[in-house]
Formats: structure tokens, C-alpha cells, sequence
């Protein structure tokens, strides 16, 4: 979708009096007492004080002139507040870029005002929101480390094991789903169309004379399609479990197996072997493995020697040992 621009005044407070909203490119002095107008306090009007500017010729952002510091268009020669050259005039401070945000608030882009050129740039300032994140990330840190350091010698007794076997159940049928008509898959069955909204953003750029560009830039709307096809689902899944008292098995799994409408297959396998251990004071704590060998080997009723996390409690299984 094109994008649409066009261009507006900024606007700038009298400094001298109670003038305020006046035009940045219009009024160059204040109608009221003459008091010069400040380059560095134009801002952007709101959409209810937007005036348009047609036509206008632009030479670029203003300068300021060298020897009375009145800003001057870039398409002079001379000051026609002092008369004096304006080669060697500096660009005059603009305002930072603003986009419209959620529910048309307008918000800056960056820190503002742009110091004149030569100067050294002010120090950027933290926001308190960047500075809060810094020290949630900063916190998080510091527990990832302490947890991983600071750690406790204990004892504890194998008191339990337990297995699970689980396989997840698919079935082929008809599901719904939404996306781009372009992508809807073969063999699909359509429902229903839609346009779905343009995503649209509006941005503001300070043009240094006066005046300022608003663009507003759309994306393209595309043609949604609800659709039906036929595709393999996660239905269920079927577990067992036990003990030491129990060989781990896997699940019995009756399908109806085929490619018909209504047709099961085996999906995902998972499987996981969990041992029990009582430590002091009868606080318990659980390891869990992949390797039913190694699930074995703990003994119910065997002592070993371990490492507890002093942040969070609970026991590191690598440092199990007899």
C-alpha cells in the first residue's frame, strides 16, 4: 500500500508573553510583542492544531545566523533580522522523531531536541523503566549463579521408585483452521473469506524549518480464509506406570489404523524413571532419568552422599554418590 505524507507546521511558544501555538514556519516573530521565536521549543501540534503546509519549497532544515543567533531559512544569503552572512551558520536543534502508538497516543522516538552541530551530545538519559529491567535481569543473574555455587553437604536414603511409559494417540480427521488465502493447502475445503485490517503506523519527522512531515505507512490487507482439510491430530495418550516391583512396559495400544477419516496411529513416545530419596528431617527429594539401567542401580534403603542447592532446596543429582 503507498505510503501517505504530507507536511504540517510545528508549533512554538512566545517566550516573552502568553503566545502560545504559534506557527513554526509562519510566524517567525511573535504577533503579540515580537519576541523572536525559539527553534529548540517547537514541538509537535496535536492532530486538532495541525496545520498543513502546501506547496512550500525546502532548502533543507534552518540555520542559525552566525552573528545575531536568529534562526534563518536555509535559502537566504543574508540575516534579515542583522544582515550579516549566514555562511558558517549552524542547523538549528529538532525535535526527535515521534510514532503514534496503541489508541493514537503520540510518544517520542528518541531523547529530543539534537544538540547544534560541533557541540559535544548531552548524556543520554536512562528511562526508570530500563533502569527496573536492568536490576530484574541483574537479580535473575545473580540467583542463576548462587544457584549453581552455593551448595550444602547432606545424606540422603533411596525411599521409592516409580516408571512411566506414555505414548500419544493421533488421529486422522477433518480440522479447522484460519490463514492467508494464498497458503491454504491443497485438498483444503474453504468456508469462508475475509480482508483482514491493514496494519497501518504513523510517523512524525522534524523538518529544521518550521515544518514537519507526517507518514503514514499501511500494510498490504490480505484475504483470510477459514478452511477445513484433513490432517493427522493429537488425540490422547495412553500411559503405564509402576515400580521396582513392576518391568517397565510399554503401553497396549488398539488403533483403528489406516488413513481413513477416523483412523489412529502411534504418535510420540515419552518415558522417564523416577527415584525417591528421604534427606534430613524427612525432607524428600525426587531425580528423574531416561536410562532405566541407571534407575535400577539405586537401591531402595542405599545411603549417598549429596550436594543440596542453597537456592531453591532441592538436590543435585549429579553429585549423588555412595
Amino acid at each position: 500500500m503507498s505510503p501517505y505524507e504530507k507536511t504540517y507546521e510545528m508549533l512554538w511558544d512566545c517566550e516573552y508573553c502568553s503566545e502560545k501555538k504559534l506557527l513554526g514556519l509562519s510566524q517567525r516573530f511573535c504577533p503579540t510583542c515580537g519576541g523572536p521565536q525559539n527553534p529548540a521549543k517547537r514541538y509537535f501540534p496535536s492532530d486538532a492544531d495541525k496545520v498543513a503546509v502546501e506547496d512550500h519549497p525546502y532548502v533543507g532544515a534552518d540555520l542559525t545566523c552566525p552573528a545575531c543567533r536568529q534562526a534563518m531559512s536555509r535559502r537566504c544569503n543574508n540575516c534579515s533580522n542583522c544582515g550579516s552572512p549566514l555562511q558558517g551558520g549552524r542547523e538549528v536543534a529538532m525535535r526527535g522523531q515521534e510514532q503514534q502508538g496503541q489508541g493514537g497516543a503520540w510518544q517520542p522516538r528518541d531523547a529530543g531536541p539534537m544538540p547544534p552541530q560541533g557541540a559535544a551530545p548531552a548524556p543520554a538519559k536512562k528511562s526508570r523503566a530500563g533502569l527496573v529491567i536492568g536490576l530484574v535481569v541483574l537479580a535473575l543473574v545473580v540467583l542463576l549463579v548462587l544457584r549453581a555455587t552455593l551448595k550444602k553437604d547432606a545424606e540422603v536414603t533411596v525411599s521409592g521408585h516409580e516408571w512411566r511409559r506414555e505414548i500419544a494417540v493421533e488421529r486422522f480427521d477433518e480440522v479447522e483452521d484460519k490463514g492467508p488465502c494464498s497458503s491454504v493447502p491443497s485438498g483444503a475445503r474453504i468456508v469462508a473469506r475475509g480482508k483482514a485490517e491493514p496494519t497501518c503506523t504513523t510517523k512524525r519527522s522534524d523538518n529544521g524549518d518550521g515544518t514537519f512531515k507526517e507518514k503514514k505507512e499501511c500494510t498490504e490487507a490480505v484475504e483470510q480464509c477459514t478452511y477445513k482439510v484433513e490432517r493427522w491430530k493429537a488425540l490422547s495418550s495412553v500411559k503405564e506406570t509402576g515400580g521396582l516391583d513392576r518391568e517397565p512396559v510399554w503401553p497396549v495400544l488398539r488403533l483403528r489404523e489406516g488413513t481413513c477419516r477416523g483412523c489412529e496411529r502411534a504418535g510420540e513416545k515419552t518415558e522417564a524413571y523416577k527415584v525417591s530419596f528421604t534427606g534430613a528431617a524427612g525432607k524428600e527429594f525426587s531425580c528423574s532419568w531416561k536410562d532405566a539401567a541407571k534407575w535400577r542401580a539405586y537401591t531402595k534403603g542405599a545411603k549417598f552422599k549429596a550436594k543440596i542447592r542453597v537456592v531453591g532446596g532441592d538436590l543435585d543429582c549429579d553429585s549423588l554418590k555412595p
